[in-house]
């Protein structure tokens, strides 16, 4: 049973070392996860393309827990794994949408909710001297991945209405509401936490506001050196 303290997790975690954890397993099993995903998406309208895309995104459960099994989790891995889903997922969208897969109405929904999360990612980034958005994204991953599915039903419900219209039908309507409910309380619930969470930072300090705090700084320290104040 592979663990952190086993001799080849020691290894991987040498070379995440070497590589400020831009090299891992897990970091390797989204590069590949990716490229299958963008693969995929232009062929969705098939069963090969269907296929594809299911090994792609099944990716997502395994790379947290090879993470962790092998000891070489990091906040690399974290942003790597979240901005990846976020193109992986635009990327399907775009291409189930301009094939007729997926409903318009249900796609703008999914697209809004995911850029309203991009949004408050960037708003950590900008306010904070450290981001610490990363600690709020779980929720973010259920949200994403409810969405998935619900993208994935409606996909493989055109294709099986092909032959089975009344079951396709069915198919494509519960993924539909799936969609509509992750994005309506997960997705909601997601962006209040992100933007919850980025607040909590330490806010950057910028021009002549960061010149005072400089100031207040070298007083606190004079104050606590000399005694004079």
């Amino acid at each position: 049973m592979l663990t952190p303290d086993s001799p080849i997790s020691q290894r991987f975690q040498a070379v995440a070392e070497a590589t400020h954890d831009y090299v891992t397993p897990a970091n390797a099993i989204d590069a590949v996860a990716f490229g299958l995903a963008i693969n995929a998406a232009p062929q969705l309208d098939t069963w090969k393309g269907i296929g594809k895309a299911v090994l792609a995104y099944g990716a997502d459960i395994v790379d947290g827990r090879v993470a962790r099994a092998t000891g070489t989790s990091s906040e690399v891995g974290a942003v790597v794994d979240a901005v990846g889903d976020k193109i992986k997922v635009g990327w399907a969208l775009a291409h189930t949408v301009r094939l007729g897969l997926v409903d318009r109405d249900l796609a703008a929904v999914i697209a809004l909710q995911n850029l309203a999360n991009a949004g408050a990612t960037v708003y950590d980034r900008v306010r904070n001297e450290e981001p610490v958005i990363e600690a709020a994204q779980q929720l973010g991953k259920y949200a994403m991945f409810g969405e998935a599915m619900s993208i994935g039903g409606q996909t493989v419900g055109a294709k099986v209405a092909e032959t089975h219209p009344r079951t396709g039908g069915m198919i494509r309507k519960i993924a539909r509401w799936v969609g509509m409910g992750t994005a309506a309380t997960l997705g909601v619930a997601s962006f209040v936490d992100y933007v919850r969470t980025a607040r909590t930072g330490v806010k950057k300090v910028r021009g002549e506001a960061r010149a005072s705090h400089a100031d207040i700084t070298t007083n606190v320290t004079r104050r606590g050196i000399h005694g004079d104040y």
